[in-house]
């Protein structure tokens, strides 16, 4: 899962470190991707967009749910687009 947001931060010119990390890391156990109010938005802020993610773990799975949403806020001309992707893994 790290290197997925390592990954999607480069995308938006964001470096993702070990802080980064720690902060995601720390609230996932906390998370259900069954009830919306229990993802976890974790804002990317990079030198060409903003990438809002939000994450949430099956309970009882080792499935994380990713949704993203880039903010390009007059920086690109590109949409403003919507995906979700579940990875699968047996350790975070």
């Amino acid at each position: 899962m790290r290197v997925f947001c390592e990954v999607v931060a480069s995308l938006v010119g964001y470096e993702f470190d070990d802080l980064d990390w720690l902060a995601v890391e720390t609230a996932l156990p906390g998370t259900d991707d069954e009830q919306e109010e229990r993802w976890y938005d974790y804002p990317l802020v990079g030198s060409t967009a903003r990438l809002d993610l939000k994450l949430a773990r099956s309970v009882g799975g080792s499935e994380i749910s990713v949704e993203a949403k880039r903010s390009d806020e007059s920086r690109s001309r590109r949409p403003v687009s919507w995906w979700r992707q579940t990875e699968r893994t047996s350790r975070i």
